[in-house]
C-alpha cells in the first residue's frame, strides 16, 4: 500500500461509484432508508474528490494541463465509445432497440449534449463532464488570480452562485437543449468547490487533535449531520434531482447544494472512520487495500458497469429461452432497456449479484488494459464476439420482412418529397389537448390534439415555440409510430393513416412531408404503434372495433394493408386504445370491460370486468410489477371521473380494488397516453392549464422524479 495515499479518499471514492452502481441497478440499501437518496448527492463525491486533489500550480502551465486531463478523460471515453458505437450498430441490427447505430453525430456530438447514444456506456458521460470542469475551473482560477481575487471563499460563493441560479433557471423550464451543457458544468461547480475548501481550509484543522478525539469529533458530526437529513426528508419534497439532464429540482435552488453537502460529509466521516478500523490489524489491512482498488477504478466501472449488466442479462437470456429457469425474466425489457435487472420489482436479491459484477469485472478490466496494453484490442475482439454469441436472444424473435403479396390494398402516394422543403416552426406556445409524445430516433414528437398538428424537436425540454412542425393536416389525430423508415400518423375525424418519410429540409434540419394515404380506415382511428417482433404497424378504429395491419417490404417505404382483424363485440363502443404485451393485446375498457386477446388471431382469452367508475379507460400501460390505466370518464361519460389507478391483478378492477395514483400529478384534469422513452416515462394531460405533460421514473414500484415539463 503506497504510505502517501489518502486513504480515506480512495474509500469515498469507492463508495462513490459503489452508489453510482446501485442507483442504476435500483437497490436502495445504502441511502438508509431513504435518508440519503443517491441521487441528491453520489456524482458529487467525484468532484469533491477531484476539487481535494487539485494542484494551484498547475495554473502556471494551463496547455500541459488540459493536455493532462485530455489524456485522463477524453482519450478512453473516445475509445470505447468506438467499441459501444460499433456494438450498439450491431445488437440494433439484431434486434434490439438499446442505443443509437455509430454515425459521427453520435460519435462525437452526443457525448457533449448528455453522452447516452450508446446507452452500454452512458454513465461515462460523467467523464466528458469532469473534464469540462477541471478546464472551466482553472481558466477561472486564472482570471480571478490576475485579479487578485484567487481566495477560496470567493471561488466557493462563486460557483454557488452560478450553480443555484442554473437550477433557478432550470426550474422555470429555461435550461433546455444545448444550455443543458453549459447548465451541467455550473451545476457541478460547487462540488469541485467543496473539496478545494475542504483541503485549503478544514483539513488543516484535523491534526490538532489525536485520533481518539478525532473519532469522537467525527461521530459528533455525524449524528448532527444526520438530524440534519432528517429534517431535510421530513420538511422537503423527493431530494434526487438529474445532474445530467439538470431536472427534477422539488424543493427549489437551495436544497440540492445542502444536501449535496449533507451527503458528502456523511460519507466521507463514515470512510475516515472505515479507514481508522480497518488499519488496526492486519486483515483489516487486506481488506483497505481491497477496498481502495475500487477506489482507484472508479472511472473503468463508471464506463463499463451498464456493459457488464448487459452481458449478465444474455446469459441469463440464454437459460430463460432454454425454459431452464428465470421465469420472470422480461426479454422485452432485456431488448430495450440497458438498465434492466432480473428480479426489477420483485426481489432486490439478484441486485446483490449484478452489484458485485459489476465492480469486479471493470477492476479486472482495467487490470488487463493497464497491464497487457499490446493485447487491448485483441481482447475487445474476444470480448465483441462472446456478446455476438450470448447477447442475440432477439435475432430470431422478428418475423421474415414482408414481400408484396395477398395485401388488401397499396397505400395511394402522393407524390410529395421529404426533401428540400421549408420547415415551419409551431406557432403556438401551449399545447391544446396533446394526447401522444414518443422518441424516433434522436427526434422528440407531440401530437397536438386540437391544435391538429404534430410537432418535432431534438430537445423534450426546449420551448414549444421553438419546435418544428410534422404535419397540420390532420384533424384531430392522436398518435405517431414509426419504424425508422415511415411515420404514421391517426386523422381520426377524417378516418385516415397518413405516412410520412423523413429528409433534409431548406435549412439542413430534418424535415417530413407526406408521402402516402391510406383513406377510409374504420371510424376514428386513434391509436397506432408499431410492433418490432411482428415487424407491423397497428391502427385502431375507435368504434368499429377493428384493427388495420400494415407493412412495408425491407428497404422501401411504400405500405401496404396487409390484414384487418376485429373484435366484433366492441363495434359501436369507443375503445379508445389497446396494449401489446408479448403474444397478447388487451383493449381497455369501453364496453365495461377489458379484453385480452391472441395477438396473432385476435381470439378473446379473458375478459376483466371493471367498476362502472372507471370504465371509460384511455391506456392501460405495465410498469414494473402494476398495471397503470388511465381513465377519461366513468360510464356515464362524466369527465369529473378521470384519474390514473395502478393494480397488479386486473381481476380486482370489478371490485373497485385499485390504487388511485392520480394526487401524483396534481390531479383535476384529463390524463391521456402514458409512453416510456429510456428510461423515463411520459404522462399527456389535458384540461389542466400548465399542467400538459408530465414526466416520472418508477423504481420497485415507486413513482419519483415527478416533473411537469409543459
Amino acid at each position: 500500500m503506497n504510505k502517501q495515499e489518502n486513504m480515506t479518499m480512495r474509500v469515498l471514492s469507492a463508495l462513490g461509484i459503489l452508489f453510482i452502481v446501485c442507483g442504476h441497478l435500483e437497490l436502495p440499501f445504502f441511502t438508509i432508508k431513504g435518508i440519503f437518496p443517491y441521487y441528491s448527492f453520489h456524482v458529487y463525491i467525484f468532484l469533491f474528490v477531484a476539487g481535494y486533489f487539485y494542484d494551484p500550480s498547475d495554473e502556471e502551465a494551463p496547455l500541459k494541463y488540459i493536455l493532462k486531463k485530455a489524456k485522463a478523460f477524453l482519450l478512453p471515453y473516445f475509445a470505447f465509445n468506438l467499441f459501444y458505437g460499433i456494438l450498439s450498430t450491431i445488437l440494433n441490427a439484431r434486434g434490439f432497440s438499446i442505443g443509437q447505430n455509430i454515425s459521427l453525430y453520435s460519435f462525437f456530438v452526443e457525448p457533449f449534449m448528455g453522452g447516452h447514444q450508446y446507452m452500454l456506456n452512458a454513465p461515462a458521460w460523467f467523464l466528458i463532464a469532469l473534464f469540462f470542469i477541471e478546464i472551466v475551473n482553472l481558466f477561472i482560477r486564472i482570471v480571478l488570480s490576475k485579479l487578485h481575487l484567487d481566495n477560496e471563499y470567493i471561488i466557493a460563493l462563486i460557483y454557488l452562485v452560478l450553480g443555484v441560479v442554473t437550477v433557478f433557471l432550470a426550474i422555470g423550464g429555461h435550461v433546455w437543449g444545448p444550455y443543458k451543457d453549459i447548465g451541467r458544468i455550473l451545476i457541478m461547480l460547487p462540488g469541485f468547490a467543496l473539496g478545494r475548501i475542504y483541503k485549503e481550509k478544514m483539513e488543516k484543522l484535523r491534526p490538532s487533535v489525536d485520533i481518539f478525539d478525532g473519532l469522537i469529533i467525527n461521530l459528533a458530526v455525524l449524528v448532527l449531520v444526520f438530524i440534519i437529513q432528517m429534517l431535510i426528508v421530513r420538511f422537503c419534497a423527493g431530494l434526487s434531482f438529474s445532474t445530467v439532464w439538470v431536472t427534477g429540482y422539488a424543493n427549489g435552488p437551495i436544497i440540492p447544494f445542502i444536501t449535496i453537502i449533507t451527503g458528502i460529509t456523511f460519507w466521507y466521516l463514515i470512510s475516515d472512520m472505515i479507514v481508522y478500523a480497518l488499519s488496526l490489524k492486519d486483515a483489516g489491512k487486506k481488506v483497505l487495500h481491497f477496498i481502495a482498488v475500487i477506489g482507484r477504478s472508479t472511472r473503468s466501472i463508471m464506463l463499463h458497469h451498464i456493459f457488464i449488466v448487459f452481458i449478465l442479462n444474455s446469459l441469463i437470456s440464454k437459460i430463460y429461452m432454454s425454459g431452464r429457469g428465470f421465469r420472470h425474466f422480461d426479454m422485452d425489457a432485456y431488448l430495450s432497456d440497458a438498465y434492466y435487472v432480473y428480479g426489477r420489482g420483485i426481489t432486490d436479491a439478484p441486485k446483490w449479484f449484478y452489484t458485485v459484477l459489476c465492480i469486479a469485472f471493470p477492476i479486472l478490466l482495467s487490470f488487463i488494459f493497464k497491464n497487457v496494453k499490446k493485447k487491448i484490442f485483441p481482447a475487445l475482439a474476444v470480448v465483441l464476439s462472446m456478446l455476438l454469441l450470448i447477447g442475440c436472444a432477439g435475432e430470431n424473435e422478428k418475423v421474415k420482412p414482408y414481400v408484396a403479396k395477398d395485401f388488401v390494398r397499396a397505400s395511394e402516394e402522393t407524390g410529395n418529397s421529404p426533401d428540400g422543403i421549408e420547415v415551419s416552426t409551431n406557432p403556438d406556445e401551449s399545447l391544446s389537448v396533446p394526447t401522444y409524445i414518443t422518441k424516433i430516433d434522436d427526434l422528440y414528437f407531440i401530437v397536438d390534439c386540437y391544435h391538429n398538428r404534430v410537432i418535432y424537436s431534438l430537445n423534450v425540454d426546449a420551448p414549444l415555440y421553438t419546435w418544428n412542425v410534422m404535419t397540420d393536416e390532420i384533424d384531430r389525430g392522436h398518435t405517431v409510430a414509426s419504424d425508422g423508415m415511415v411515420y404514421l400518423v391517426d386523422d381520426t375525424e377524417n378516418n385516415r393513416i397518413l405516412v410520412f418519410e423523413k429528409g433534409t429540409g431548406a435549412d439542413g434540419t430534418p424535415s417530413f412531408a407526406m408521402t402516402q394515404v391510406f383513406n377510409d380506415i374504420g371510424q376514428r382511428p386513434h391509436y397506432i404503434i408499431y410492433d418490432e417482433k411482428t415487424d407491423t404497424f397497428y391502427a385502431w378504429s375507435s368504434l368499429t372495433g377493428e384493427m388495420f395491419l400494415f407493412r412495408h417490404e425491407e428497404g422501401k417505404s411504400r405500405m401496404y394493408l396487409t390484414d384487418v382483424l376485429s373484435i366484433p363485440e366492441l363495434n359501436g363502443f369507443y375503445v379508445r386504445s389497446f396494449t401489446i404485451d408479448k403474444d397478447r393485446i388487451f383493449f381497455v375498457s369501453g364496453n365495461s370491460n377489458i379484453i385480452e386477446a391472441d395477438l396473432q388471431s385476435f381470439e378473446i382469452i379473458n375478459r376483466y370486468p371493471v367498476d362502472p367508475r372507471i370504465a371509460g379507460m384511455v391506456q392501460l400501460t405495465k410498469i414494473e410489477d402494476y398495471y397503470y390505466i388511465t381513465v377519461s370518464t366513468d360510464i356515464e361519460a362524466d369527465q369529473d371521473a378521470a384519474t390514473i389507478i395502478r393494480t397488479k391483478d386486473l381481476n380486482s378492477l370489478k371490485d373497485g380494488e385499485w390504487e388511485d395514483i392520480y394526487d401524483t400529478f396534481i390531479g383535476g384534469g384529463t390524463p391521456y397516453c402514458i409512453t416510456r422513452i429510456e428510461d423515463t416515462y411520459y404522462l399527456c394531460e389535458h384540461r389542466l392549464p400548465g399542467h400538459s405533460i408530465w414526466s416520472f421514473k418508477v423504481r420497485d414500484n415507486e413513482i419519483c422524479d415527478v416533473v411537469s415539463l409543459f
